[in-house]
């Protein structure tokens, strides 16, 4: 410091390597290649969190499939530069550093709430579960020809032989290449709680005399919110499927459900189903 005083006088002091680049530094082509392969992949592959994650703040955090981590992503990314070198290689390392850097979570943030008046109600069993995931899916996905699905061991509404008839009928329909449907235990919370929650805030300090009421703190409470409303004059936005019977003639019955945790749906008309995800049997 004495000699940096005498040489310069009062000044601060500026480190050697001010403004220049370590030799190891990435450049923008490299960094841009591995957030576009990132972010393919997670169009391809990506699925909405199924639980709430303790001390994270973002509510649309999307996971990779259960038989995935991000070593194995990488080595995908590896393969697919050594096929076509388009520049450097980074490590498995700095891959990490640039997904959780860059790409935290993938999705669309949309959460669409039915809002069905007590008029309308037709109950809580499949057929009104099939039919609401059925106005989904035809007028408010993204178009999506491979579908996961992750929901819990409800027998009444979601592990039941009628839900794995109606994904079947959507893959021999070509409504959908390819469908996979993964129950998780118990009776857990999902991401949609976190819209409920800000849904429930603002329905505390609000008036309300009807259904549209309703419909308007859903819009109101976030971005992520979106109303669907079943209209107190009578006509009907959500027909509401007699399933069980439709497919009923057209399936099997399928045994040992309950203890099945993994399905798998094409256009062969064969599910195939596991109690692990990578021991799929016919």
């Amino acid at each position: 410091m004495i000699k940096h005083y005498k040489e310069n006088g009062v000044e601060p002091r500026v480190h050697g390597n001010t403004k220049k680049l370590p030799k190891n530094a990435l450049e923008y082509k490299d960094t841009k290649a591995v957030v576009d392969f990132i972010l393919n992949f997670a169009t391809l592959h990506a699925i909405q969190l199924p639980g709430r994650t303790p001390k994270h703040l973002v509510s649309d955090v999307q996971l990779l499939p259960t038989d995935m981590n991000k070593a194995t992503v990488y080595a995908q990314y590896k393969a697919s530069m050594d096929a076509e070198p388009a520049g450097k290689i980074v490590s498995l390392r700095t891959f990490q550093r640039l997904w959780k850097v860059w790409c935290p979570s993938e999705g669309c943030g949309v959460q669409v709430n039915y809002l069905i008046d007590e008029a309308h109600s037709t109950g809580k069993g499949s057929n009104v579960v099939i039919s609401l995931m059925h106005d989904y899916l035809e007028n408010h996905s993204l178009g999506e020809t491979n579908l996961h699905l992750h929901a819990d061991n409800c027998a009444s509404q979601n592990k039941n032989n009628q839900m794995l008839w109606y994904l079947m009928w959507r893959c021999l329909t070509q409504r959908n290449q390819s469908i996979r449907l993964s129950f998780l235990a118990g009776h857990i919370k999902f991401s949609l709680d976190g819209g409920f929650g800000l849904i429930k805030r603002k329905y505390r300090l609000t008036k309300v005399d009807c259904v549209q009421d309703i419909m308007d703190i859903v819009n109101s409470s976030s971005a992520m919110n979106v109303g669907k409303l079943g209209s107190e004059n009578g006509p009907t936005q959500v027909p509401t499927y007699d399933w069980t019977k439709y497919l009923s003639q057209c399936f099997s019955r399928i045994k040992g459900i309950k203890s099945s945790h993994h399905f798998h749906f094409d256009g062969t008309g064969v599910i195939r189903i596991s109690k692990r995800t990578l021991r799929l049997r016919k």
